[in-house]
C-alpha cells in the first residue's frame, strides 16, 4: 500500500496523475486494503475465540438462501476463468445457525478456492441433505493438498507445504476460524484432496433444524 502511495505522490508531482495511471493503480490499492483488513479482522477473531467472546447468535434459516446469496457476490468479482458452479437442492436446508458466521466461514472457503487456483478452473459448490444434517462442500481444481496436509491447515498459522513454496499468500488462521465457528454450530469441518495439483474440496457438515 505504502509503495503504491509513493508512486502515485511521485506521479503527482510530476503532474502525470491521469485516468489510466488511476485506473491502474487504485483497483490494486483497493484489494491491498481490503487484504489487510480481512487479516486485521481474522486477528481479532482469533483473539474473541481464546477470550470466549465470539457473538454467536443463531437462527433458523435456510443455508440454501444464504449459499446463493454469498455465491452470488463472490460471482459479481470472478475472472472469467474461475467460473462458480453452484449444486443446491430445490427445498429449503433449514438450520439453527449464526447467518453472519457461517456467511464468514462461506466467504473465506471461497476466497481460499479462488486465491489456491493460481492457474484458474471452476469452483463448485454443493449442498445437500446428509443424515441428520447437511453438506456444504467447495471443491477447487488448484493445487491441492501434500500428504498429511489435510489437518494442519486447521491449525493457528498452519499452511500446506506447497502453498509457502509457492509464496501464495494468507497468515493460515481463515481456516482455523472455520473450525471454530463450525464447531459452535455442532458441526465438523474437514478437507479431502488427492495430492498436489489434484485440487482439493472442503466439507463443513452442519446438523439440520427439525
Amino acid at each position: 500500500i505504502h509503495g503504491y502511495i509513493q508512486l502515485l505522490r511521485r506521479a503527482q508531482a510530476r503532474g502525470q496523475v491521469d485516468a489510466d495511471r488511476l485506473a491502474r493503480y487504485l483497483p490494486t490499492l483497493d484489494s491491498l486494503a481490503n487484504r489487510l483488513g480481512g487479516l486485521v479482522d481474522d486477528l481479532l477473531d482469533v483473539s474473541r475465540l481464546r477470550l470466549g467472546q465470539l457473538p454467536f447468535r443463531p437462527r433458523t434459516l435456510d443455508l440454501g438462501a444464504l449459499v446463493r446469496t454469498v455465491a452470488a457476490r463472490d460471482d459479481e468479482q470472478a475472472p472469467a476463468e474461475q467460473p462458480l458452479l453452484l449444486d443446491l437442492p430445490p427445498g429449503a436446508c433449514w438450520v439453527n445457525a449464526d447467518a453472519d458466521r457461517l456467511e464468514q466461514v462461506l466467504a473465506n472457503l471461497l476466497s481460499n478456492a479462488r486465491k489456491y487456483s493460481p492457474a484458474g478452473g471452476a469452483i463448485r459448490v454443493t449442498l445437500r441433505p446428509d443424515g441428520a444434517g447437511v453438506l456444504l462442500c467447495v471443491q477447487d481444481s488448484g493445487i491441492g493438498l501434500p500428504p498429511d496436509s489435510a489437518e494442519v491447515i486447521f491449525t493457528p498459522f498452519g499452511r500446506a507445504p506447497n502453498a509457502l513454496a509457492r509464496h501464495l499468500p494468507g497468515l493460515g488462521l481463515g481456516l482455523y476460524l472455520c473450525r471454530e465457528i463450525v464447531a459452535q454450530h455442532g458441526g465438523r469441518i474437514w478437507a479431502e484432496s488427492a495430492g498436489e495439483d489434484q485440487g482439493t474440496t472442503v466439507n463443513v457438515w452442519l446438523p439440520a433444524q427439525d
